[in-house]
């Protein structure tokens, strides 16, 4: 995992930006701590659906057809990875959304991105694909612009022009996901882990170029995207 300008609070917890709700200095950091996985597909009935929906994003920011509140469209990306949902990722977004609790979980080694309903009947998969539309729109709403590297103007944003939300969904070397949806005595909260993290201060989100054309070793393109 790179660890580009992470802040070592104490040893063995680092600070990485991640999106909102913990603030430190000039931006929002969240605390990492160790990343103990677990076994077991709890979700395997909505697995594919949180896959797609991930990917279908992923793909569409691939091929340069997102628009950008800065202006036009992303840039197309050559080196975007195609995901694989992981169980064990998964086991921690639910145990983190099981706490009912709005905020970042403590977990090294992850990227996360957390939703929130008042609605405690909140349908799951409903949940899931507002979740993911609302953190996706922060690119059309927000936007990054044409130079895509996480920069500490990321981290400043005010609440309601955040971007760290999108930039974790398409970070390039991002591969796996596990995601969880947990209905609350008066809420509802969407969790999805995201494993390589993302959102390190200075790499880029990905790199710009046509869809593919900078896959790694022993990958092909599929639907725009390194499998």
């Amino acid at each position: 995992m790179t660890e580009v300008k992470a802040r070592e609070i104490e040893e063995g917890v680092k600070l990485y930006y991640n999106g909102d709700t913990k603030r430190n200095g000039e931006g929002y950091w969240n605390i990492m701590s160790v990343y103990a996985p677990q076994t077991g597909c709890r979700e395997h009935d909505k697995n594919d659906f949180y896959l797609s929906l991930e990917e279908a994003i992923r793909s569409q920011v691939a091929q340069g057809r997102a628009r950008d509140a800065m202006g036009g469209y992303a840039p197309r990306a050559a080196d975007m990875l195609k995901l694989k949902y992981d169980c064990n990722i998964e086991a921690q977004a639910i145990s983190h959304a099981s706490r009912c609790q709005f905020q970042h979980s403590r977990i090294r080694g992850l990227g996360e991105n957390i939703f929130y309903s008042s609605n405690p009947r909140f349908d799951k998969a409903s949940a899931a694909k507002q979740a993911s539309d609302m953190w996706f729109g922060e690119l059309a709403t927000n936007g990054v612009g044409q130079n895509p590297v996480f920069s500490m103007s990321m981290t400043g944003r005010p609440m309601g022009k955040m971007i760290g939300h999108y930039t974790q969904m398409v970070w390039s070397r991002t591969n796996a996901i596990g995601c969880a949806v947990q209905n609350c005595r008066s809420s509802t909260i969407a969790v999805c882990n995201y494993k390589q993290q993302g959102n390190v201060l200075s790499q880029p989100i990905y790199k710009v170029g046509a869809a593919c054309s900078a896959c790694p070793g022993g990958t092909r393109c599929e639907n725009s995207l390194c499998a």
